[in-house]
Formats: C-alpha cells, sequence, structure tokens
C-alpha cells in the first residue's frame, strides 16, 4: 500500500511539473523585433531615396509617424508644420490655434542625425521661400520607419522596410 502512495505522488509531482512548463511556455511572451530575414522581398522597387508621394501611394506600405501632442489634440508628424520656433497643426480644420515649442522634435531630430541613424537627402526643400531680411528657420527632418503590411486571414504583420527622413514643412504664411 505504501508504494502505491508513492507511485501517485510521484505522478502527480510529474503531472504539476509538466502542467508548469507549459504554463511558463505560454506565458512567455513572443520575441517582437524590427528585422526580417528578406525584407527586400517586400520593397516593391521602393527604397529610402524613393519620394514620399511614391512610398505613400504603394498599397500596403504604411508610414509609422509618430504623434506630437497640442494640449489634448494628438496629430501625426505629417500634419505638423513649423513657424518660427513653434509646431502647429497645418490642416486648418483640425487646428486649435495652439502651438508647442519645436525644441523637443528639433533635439530628436538632430540625436537621430547624429547617430547616423539616416542621412539627409540631398537636394531636399523643406523650407518655403522667404524674405531676404529674415534667415529661413532651420529645416527639421525627423525619421519614420515605413512598413509593409500584410494580412493573412485575421493575422496581420509589419516588416520594417526602411528608415526615411520627413522634412517638417514651414507654414504657410496668414
Amino acid at each position: 500500500m505504501t508504494s502505491q502512495k508513492f507511485t501517485i505522488r510521484r505522478r502527480g509531482i510529474w503531472e504539476a511539473l509538466g502542467l508548469s512548463a507549459a504554463l511558463v511556455l505560454l506565458a512567455l511572451p513572443a520575441g517582437a523585433a524590427d528585422e526580417y530575414p528578406a525584407p527586400g522581398y517586400f520593397l516593391g522597387g521602393l527604397s529610402n531615396q524613393s519620394s514620399w508621394n511614391e512610398i505613400l501611394a504603394k498599397p500596403g506600405v504604411k508610414a509609422d509617424f509618430p504623434y506630437v501632442g497640442f494640449e489634448s489634440t494628438f496629430v501625426p508628424l505629417s500634419s505638423v508644420c513649423v513657424s518660427g520656433d513653434m509646431l502647429a497643426i497645418s490642416d486648418p480644420r483640425i487646428d486649435t490655434g495652439v502651438r508647442v515649442s519645436a525644441d523637443e522634435l528639433k533635439a530628436q531630430a538632430r540625436a537621430a542625425a547624429e547617430a547616423g541613424r539616416y542621412a539627409t537627402e540631398p537636394g531636399t526643400r523643406v523650407a518655403a521661400a522667404t524674405p531676404s531680411s529674415t534667415p529661413p528657420p532651420p529645416a527639421i527632418s525627423f525619421p519614420v520607419k515605413v512598413y509593409k503590411v500584410t494580412e493573412r486571414g485575421i493575422l496581420r504583420e509589419w516588416v520594417l522596410l526602411f528608415e526615411k527622413p520627413w522634412p517638417i514643412a514651414v507654414c504657410p504664411a496668414k
């Protein structure tokens, strides 16, 4: 009778260990990374030298624009313009009139450029023509990641293609 108890306990221990191991494996987060073994397969003729118009018009390609907070309103970087040392919302339909300092965005863009994460494209014109009496504001280009989004059933996969600087336009004079 004692050997039967010992067998039951040992089997219970193994079952508990097996159940614990299965729970640990299920609870571990999946390793997520912005890398794919063959991103060139998904480029479809695009590169970081392609124009933003080409990139944004390509089906299944998404640019991951960061959002900028204007008090309680958050807009994507693609809807922001520079007015002197301030950032403004470039779309007049959603412009709340709130302006925020461009210092933090300039510092982030400068840090990214110094780290060599991206190179400013030669010949990119960011600032509009301004009177010669006032120097044009410094151009701000912010690195934006470009992804190929593929969908298989309910699964959506984002494959990082490249990073490209987004030139922030100068606000039009009012």
